[in-house]
C-alpha cells in the first residue's frame, strides 16, 4: 500500500501514531502508475516481514489482524495487503482477472471513453494504417491489393451503410475532425504518391503534399511522417496539416515513428 499505488488504484490513506493506517475509496483513480523502479542491496539478509503492529482500518471499519486468514504484514515500513475476494472485491472495490498468459489484472476505477484511443491508433499505424474508427464509423482500405482496384471505404461499425469515398490504394489513415488523412501508394510501382486529405463524406479530395510518407500521424495540427520511396528513407518530418512548413526533425534511417499526447 505504497501512495503511488493505492493513488493509481482508487484509495485514499491516512496514518498517525494513535489510530494506526485507515484506507478508503475514493471516485477516481490517478492516471498513471508512478512505479520506484531503483533498487538497493539489502544487506541484512536475516529482514523478514511481521504482522501488522498498529491499527488498520478499511473503509471505516477496524481489521482484526488476528482473526484474518491471510493477516496484513509489514515490510520495510510497508503494509502489504492479501489479494483475497474479501479486499480486492468486497472492500476495495476492484475487478481482478488472472489466465496464464497476461497474468495478475486489476481494474480498479472505470475507463474514461476514448482511453484506449491512443493505443489503438498505435497498433493502427504500426500496421499499416489500413483502418481507422471515428465514432460509430470505419475507414478502411479493405482490397489493399498490389495488383487491381483499390479503394477507401467508410461503414457503420455493423456493416451497415457503407459507401466508397475513393478509389485510392489508402494506408496509414487517419481521422481526426470531420477530416481523413491518408498516404495513397502504388504498389506495382513502389511508389508513394504523397499525402492526402478530405472530407469524412468523401468531399474535397486534395494533395496535401507530394512528398513520399509512411507512417504518417496527425496531431494537434501538425502531420508527422517518415519520408522516402522504395528503400529510400529520408528521416522523420513534420508539416501543416495545409502542407505548409515542411520540416526535417531527424535526418537519416528510420524504422517507425510514434507520436505521444497526454501530460
Amino acid at each position: 500500500m505504497t501512495w503511488n499505488y493505492t493513488r493509481a488504484l482508487g484509495m485514499t490513506t491516512a496514518w498517525d501514531p494513535v489510530n494506526g493506517l485507515a484506507i478508503g475509496k475514493q471516485e477516481s483513480c490517478d492516471p498513471v502508475v508512478r512505479q520506484d523502479l531503483t533498487s538497493q542491496e539489502n544487506s541484512d539478509k536475516g529482514m523478514k516481514a511481521t504482522l501488522v503492529p498498529f491499527p488498520v482500518g478499511v473503509n471505516g471499519k477496524a481489521i482484526s489482524n488476528a482473526e484474518e486468514q491471510y493477516p496484513l504484514l509489514l515490510f520495510r515500513n510497508i503494509v502489504y495487503f492479501p489479494m483475497t475476494w474479501n479486499y480486492t472485491h468486497d472492500a476495495f472495490g476492484w475487478t481482478t482477472s488472472w489466465d496464464a498468459t497476461n497474468g495478475f489484472g486489476v481494474q480498479a476505477c472505470e475507463k474514461a471513453p476514448g482511453a484506449d484511443a491512443p493505443q489503438t491508433a498505435a497498433l493502427n499505424i504500426a500496421n499499416g494504417g489500413q483502418l481507422a474508427v471515428q465514432g460509430d464509423w470505419i475507414y478502411m482500405n479493405p482490397a489493399n491489393k498490389y495488383y487491381g482496384p483499390n479503394s477507401l471505404v467508410k461503414m457503420k461499425l455493423d456493416g451497415s451503410g457503407r459507401q466508397t469515398l475513393s478509389e485510392d490504394n489508402a494506408l496509414s489513415i487517419n481521422v481526426v475532425d470531420d477530416w481523413i488523412y491518408y498516404t495513397a501508394r502504388d504498389k506495382a510501382a513502389d511508389k508513394n504518391l504523397g499525402i492526402f486529405k478530405m472530407k469524412t463524406d468523401g468531399s474535397q479530395r486534395t494533395q496535401i503534399s507530394s512528398a513520399g510518407a509512411y507512417s504518417v500521424w496527425v496531431r494537434d495540427g501538425w502531420i508527422y511522417y517518415i519520408a522516402g520511396n522504395g528503400l529510400i528513407i529520408n528521416g522523420i518530418h513534420k508539416m501543416k496539416t495545409d502542407g505548409t512548413e515542411d520540416t526535417v526533425i531527424v535526418s537519416g534511417r528510420v524504422g517507425c515513428v510514434f507520436t505521444l499526447t497526454g501530460t
